[in-house]
């Protein structure tokens, strides 16, 4: 379908400078080449050209299945229905993914919170992270702490006394409370993932584990560049409205 596109784009064969028009399986044979670090590199170079200084972050997961089977159809034999879930940290003013963790196997969310903090602050400085409820744990405060980052994780028990709460951070959030408008920008985690399985589907195809880690990778740097030529276009038409808008208004 993508060399198809290429076939009638001819604005874009002339941008990326094809004289010939590339087979499919040179696409598959470059997609199984490349592995995830190089990926990892690709996905970190959107958040980069954004020029963000400093990074308002939010971390979540989500599940993506990679049964050939129907929702319905498993359901009804009650089958238990493999996922591949995926961490991911991204920025919550810019909307773009910074890194994320694909695992195989049932794990807590809160296992990947220290690695995606780490590397998303190697990119850029981060200056604040939220995550849900998922995420509370005192050893998760105290690393966003330790690199000089404010966190804000709900308890998993609001109405338990503070008295009756561990950890020094967890005790500190309850008694000082948090800004709900700074928290609530969380949601846009959601939204991001939304995007992605209304672009490119809930499942993935793939079926070797190395094959499934690169399919959502792609899925991901596919959303960072729908993401950023999204808000160029957006741009572009406000600014063609506005001289519209003043021809119109020096004609009359």
């Amino acid at each position: 379908m993508f060399v198809d596109f290429l076939d009638e784009c001819i604005g874009v064969q002339k941008y990326l400078g094809l004289s010939i028009l590339p087979h499919y399986t040179t696409l598959q044979k470059a997609a199984a080449r490349l592995d995830t670090a190089m990926l990892q590199k690709v996905l970190e170079s959107f958040v980069i050209h954004a020029k963000i200084k400093n990074m308002f972050a939010g971390i979540d997961a989500t599940g993506f299945g990679h049964t050939q089977a129907s929702y319905y159809y498993t359901k009804r034999i009650k089958l238990r229905r493999k996922f591949v879930k995926m961490s991911a940290v991204s920025d919550m003013r810019e909307q773009l993914v910074c890194a994320v963790k694909i695992r195989h196997r049932q794990r807590h969310d809160s296992v990947d919170f220290t690695s995606l903090l780490h590397k998303a602050n190697n990119i850029l400085p981060v200056y604040t992270i939220v995550a849900d409820k998922g995420y509370d744990s005192e050893k998760n405060h105290i690393t966003a702490h330790t690199l000089g980052i404010a966190s804000i994780i709900p308890t998993w028990y609001e109405y338990v006394p503070v008295y009756k709460t561990r950890g020094y951070h967890r005790k500190m959030l309850k008694r000082k409370g948090y800004d709900s408008v700074t928290y609530h920008q969380r949601n846009k985690t959601e939204t991001i993932f939304s995007v992605i399985k209304m672009m490119f589907g809930e499942n993935v195809t793939s079926r070797k584990i190395a094959t499934q880690n690169r399919e959502l990778m792609y899925r991901v740097i596919a959303y960072n560049a729908y993401r950023i030529t999204r808000d160029n276009l957006t741009n572009l038409a406000w600014f063609l409205h506005g001289l519209q808008n003043n021809y119109v208004i020096n004609k009359k």
